[in-house]
């Protein structure tokens, strides 16, 4: 009962800081995506995954007993890390375990291995 209402905190949360033509959902579990189209540049983007960071981290659910949320993005954008869905799921994807491996709670713009 508790992940379901963390669960729809989050989702509202999601809709409260996207533009409404901006996309955001559950994808499975406790995965999010959101697909953010026409900006002109990634900070405006980065800007938004840190804004969000902040707002979960302020959220207060009693059920959880003082335990916070935190959440990890992985970030990639069009064109220059891909131009289909997949690749740029992908992409983002592999930022997001960055930011799992190097302890949570934060996010990573997608890099090309060189």
């Amino acid at each position: 009962m508790v992940g379901d209402k963390v669960l729809k905190t989050f989702g509202h949360l999601l809709a409260r800081q996207f533009r409404e033509h901006d996309i955001a959902g559950r994808i499975g579990g406790d995965e999010f995506m959101v697909l953010i189209r026409n900006i002109n540049n990634g900070s405006i983007a980065e800007n938004r995954v840190k804004k969000l960071i902040d707002e979960v981290r302020s959220l207060e659910i009693p059920e959880m007993d003082g335990n916070g949320i935190t959440i990890s993005a992985g970030l990639a954008f069009s064109p220059e890390h891909g131009t289909t869905f997949m690749e740029l799921y992908r992409h983002a994807d592999t930022a997001l375990y960055q930011v799992k491996q190097g302890g949570r709670n934060g996010f990573s713009v997608y890099e090309k291995a060189n």
